[in-house]
């Protein structure tokens, strides 16, 4: 069910979660980022900014799991994108969001912009946490 009401320390717990997750011998968001707390910062903002875009979705029991997700055509307001801008400029330098744009374009086309060009209908998920 969508998030109504969110409690302005769930977005920091999210965030803690992924910037202090050990990802092993996998490459993971650390990798883009200075520090866990940098990672724990932009997923923070990333949770608020889904929340206020309104494709914040949690389980039944409050607080044990969260999904962001984007239905068809659904569309971010200006406010939303920018907790999603405030919180790059706050975990990132220029240059590191500038490495992680490069990082990211060297991956392709992403599934999404691919099922929109062959307009097919999509639901975009951004995060899921337990």
């Amino acid at each position: 069910m969508r998030v109504t009401d969110l409690d302005a320390q769930i977005p920091d717990q999210i965030g803690h979660a992924f910037g202090y997750y050990d990802y092993g011998e996998e490459i993971g968001m650390d990798s883009f980022f200075r520090s866990k707390d940098a990672v724990a910062d932009y997923i923070a903002g990333y949770v608020r900014m889904a929340f206020a875009g309104g494709m914040l979705y949690g389980i039944r029991e409050p607080g044990r799991g969260y999904i962001a997700y984007k239905l068809p055509g659904q569309k971010l307001g200006f406010g939303a994108s920018m907790e999603l801008v405030k919180a790059l400029f706050h975990s990132m330098s220029l240059k590191e969001i500038f490495r992680m744009g490069v990082a990211i374009s060297k991956g392709g086309t992403s599934l999404e912009d691919r099922m929109k060009k062959a307009k097919k209908p999509c639901i975009f998920v951004g995060m899921v946490c337990v």
